[in-house]
């Protein structure tokens, strides 16, 4: 056992006992004993006394003193004994003579006793001082080493608190941007439900076995139906073609994206709706979930294409019928001119003269045929004057009675105000005549025929005007023409402004009356509207322009031209015979003809006779040089000459309304001597120096 540590550092001899004397007692009695014996060896000769114990005691205590109790017994014993044959022989005999050694022997031996029992105390209590402080030690380095731990636990605690720290405010930006994320998702879905609901656009999702699983306002609205009445409803419910939808929904389920899928839908009030179909399926873990499906209803789109189709067929039709009606005219102006002058004579036998009157009839109905085809093409002449048209309707009711029959009750219907509106009111009454008309053959066994008048305003969609693609809104005066009679399905009114097209049987109708109507209104510069189904009549409108001009009426001292005349004419025509019968026509009528059969001619002659030329009559529509180019040429070589023009068609409506715009005068074909020589005799009688100016 080592001796406690003291708070100074311990000597080089301390530590050397420690090591080697204080760790072995009984060694280091015995070495003090060999060390005493022998230093008494040395001091013994010296002091020249025998004191065998005195060297022995300092070394007795020093053993007794760190070796304990039994060491000291040991070196007690042994010095005793042995001192006195070492230092007291040979004198030593103890002999009652020899009561010293006797007594320093007890005394050693007791003193050895009592010095060991000292020493050992010491011992033990050094020994215990030394457990102690080595318990101290221990606890003290154990105390240390559990600070360090404390001290390394609490930088681990700090770290970890950091971390935990470190963790929370990961855990806390973690959170706060899931947090975020839900807000982001679930504004994100507000604004797609929002954007759902309010799209412009129908939009419905499908489940897999076609059930509408939510639909928005727009879809449900351009259907009719409410929310309940279509979502958790199947979407083969409301498609017409069941074998269209079968086909939507087998190429969904084949994951193929669906671009302007054509479809037709059943609305509520069942009607029918062409739409468009997008759609593309959301699928989940390679599940079909649902299919977006955006609708848009193309219907009116549909109805302006076929509108357009239509428009172009009667503008096709309509070229044809013109051009029909140009070379008609010129034929039936040769056989009413020739024929107007047959009947002039007086040696006619009364067999000839009517072969020549049916003739003529003839060729007055053919004249009558062929300007309806250019009604209907919308390239025969008008005289438009501001109307009041509850004037025009209150003068037509008569004819609407006798024309109706018994069977058939008439109803005319003026509401305030009715309106002015611009046409010409010969060809509006031909109008209303073909369609009340129209009417009455649609009611075999009798009904009603009301004609109308009232404003209304146009939309460009107005189900009306199902066939007119270009409709200008606005306000508009409304003549309705309606009956109760068989009606038309759309395939009927697909054809029914077409020439020649009709529903009656052979010999009973021309099929030009609808024609004819939608031509001069559409010259007119309105529409006619239609609105049919079987079994529950017609309705055909006539819409008008409203216009705030007053009403033109006429003058009581109109001038009524004389026919005759001695002035100079010429007549400028490419067909020959038409040039023969007017040039005819105007010398029967007194007047100086000049002939030329197209405009480079007639200038030759206007260059020669330019002076005496008072009129010049020429056709519109000539090859090499048309009717405005003499005119125009006409203006530095003869300028008093006036210039009448004659027409049975042109190609360009422009040309023909530019020049009724600068105010010429026109004559359209056929026409009769009779008819020709009293416009001729107009056109001489305008004021001098009131020509239109060429442009």
């Amino acid at each position: 056992m080592s001796l406690p540590e003291s708070s100074a550092r311990p000597s080089v001899g301390h530590q050397l006992i420690e090591r080697y004397l204080v760790r072995h007692p009984y060694g280091l009695a015995f070495g003090l004993l060999l060390l005493a014996i022998g230093l008494r060896g040395l001091v013994d000769p010296l002091v020249g006394v025998r004191l065998p114990y005195i060297t022995l005691f300092p070394t007795l205590f020093v053993v007794a003193w760190y070796c304990g109790f039994g060491p000291t017994i040991l070196f007690a014993i042994v010095g005793s004994v042995a001192a006195p044959f070492l230092f007291f022989l040979p004198r030593f005999t103890f002999k009652a003579g020899a009561p010293v050694e006797v007594i320093g022997t007890l005394l050693f031996l007791v003193t050895g006793i009592g010095a060991g029992i000292i020493g050992e105390a010491r011992r033990r209590a050094v020994f215990a001082a030394g457990r102690a402080a080595i318990r101290a030690d221990e606890e003290r380095e154990r105390a240390e080493d559990e600070a360090a731990k404390a001290e390394e636990a609490a930088v681990e605690a700090e770290e970890a608190t950091v971390e935990a720290q470190e963790a929370a405010l990961e855990a806390a930006e973690a959170l706060s941007a899931r947090l975020a994320a839900e807000e982001e998702a679930r504004r994100a879905e507000s604004e797609l439900g929002e954007f759902f609901e309010n799209a412009v656009v129908g939009m419905h999702w499908v489940g897999p076995d076609g059930t509408i699983l939510r639909a928005n306002r727009a879809e449900l609205t351009m259907l009719g139906y409410s929310s309940s009445e279509y979502v958790g409803h199947n979407i083969t419910e409301f498609h017409v073609d069941r074998p269209v939808i079968d086909d939507i929904l087998s190429r969904l389920h084949a994951d193929e994206k669906l671009r302007d899928f054509p479809s037709r839908m059943r609305c509520k009030d069942e009607t029918i709706k062409d739409v468009l179909i997008d759609s593309s399926v959301y699928w989940e873990d390679g599940r079909f979930i649902h299919a977006r499906c955006f609708t848009r209803d193309v219907t009116a789109q549909r109805r302006t294409d076929e509108a357009i189709r239509a428009l172009q067929r009667l503008e096709s039709v309509g070229r044809l019928a013109g051009g029909v009606a140009h070379e008609v005219n010129n034929q039936m102006s040769v056989v009413l001119g020739a024929a107007d002058f047959v009947l002039r004579r007086d040696d006619l036998s009364p067999e000839v003269r009517a072969d020549v009157e049916l003739m003529r009839d003839a060729a007055q109905r053919s004249a009558g045929i062929t300007g309806q085809l250019l009604a209907f093409g919308r390239r025969q002449l008008l005289k438009p004057t501001v109307l009041d048209l509850k004037e025009v309707l209150r003068g037509f009711e008569p004819v609407l009675l006798r024309i109706s029959g018994s069977q058939v009750t008439v109803r005319v219907r003026l509401d305030d105000p009715g309106g002015n509106a611009r046409a010409d009111r010969n060809q509006l009454e031909q109008v209303l005549l073909n369609l009340a008309i129209n009417s009455v053959d649609a009611m075999p066994n009798g009904g009603t025929l009301e004609v109308r008048l009232g404003p209304t305003e146009l939309t460009r969609d107005d189900p009306r005007l199902r066939f007119e693609p270009d409709v200008q809104p606005g306000q508009y005066a409304e003549l309705a023409v309606a009956d109760t009679g068989v009606g038309m399905d759309d395939r009927t009114m697909e054809h029914m402004f077409e020439p020649f097209f009709t529903t009656k049987p052979v010999g009973e109708g021309s099929g030009l009356g609808l024609s004819t109507a939608y031509g001069i209104i559409r010259q007119t510069g309105g529409y006619l509207g239609v609105q049919s189904a079987p079994g529950l009549g017609s309705v055909f409108s006539i819409f008008l322009p409203l216009t705030a001009q007053p009403v033109a009426r006429p003058r009581e001292d109109e001038f009524v031209p004389v026919v005759a005349g001695r002035e100079v004419v010429l007549v400028v025509e490419d067909e020959p015979e038409v040039r023969r019968i007017a040039a005819r026509a105007l010398r029967v009528a007194g007047y100086e003809v000049l002939d030329a059969s197209d405009g480079a001619a007639a200038l030759e002659v206007i260059r020669a006779r330019g002076d005496d030329i008072r009129l010049v009559l020429t056709d519109l529509a000539m090859p090499r040089m048309g009717g405005f180019d003499v005119a125009r040429e006409m203006a530095s070589l003869a300028p008093r000459a006036q210039i009448l023009f004659m027409t049975g068609y042109t190609s360009s409506e422009a040309m023909r309304r530019n020049a009724l715009r600068l105010g010429y005068s026109l004559i359209e074909k056929p026409f009769t001597p009779d008819s020709l020589a009293a416009r001729v005799r107009a056109a001489l009688d305008t004021v001098a120096g009131a020509a239109p100016t060429p442009r």
